[in-house]
């Protein structure tokens, strides 16, 4: 049986070993889409139980209801994007 310490210290290492040969990638920036995702638009609605959350831009300017907003779609963003 392992004990607590060892599965800490196997879990450091296996961790060290993936960020080495570049399995683990943190995040640069560089590896965004667009600098006008979804994400980081003023109308992603995330409270709700959407995963990738509502836009509500048609809502907040007369053109319907707030829509869903697509997984092909919310890393791209869309001609609506203004920043938080």
């Amino acid at each position: 049986m392992i004990s607590k310490l060892q599965l800490y210290y196997e879990c450091i290492n296996w961790l060290i070993f993936w960020s080495q040969v570049g399995a683990l990638k943190m995040d640069t920036g560089k590896s965004k889409i667009s600098d006008t995702t979804c994400w980081e638009c003023k109308f992603n609605e995330l409270s709700g139980i959407l995963f990738f959350g509502l836009c509500t831009w048609f809502k907040k300017h007369g053109k319907g209801e707030d829509k869903e907003i697509p997984r092909e779609i919310v890393d791209k963003g869309c001609k609506y994007f203004e920043p938080r």
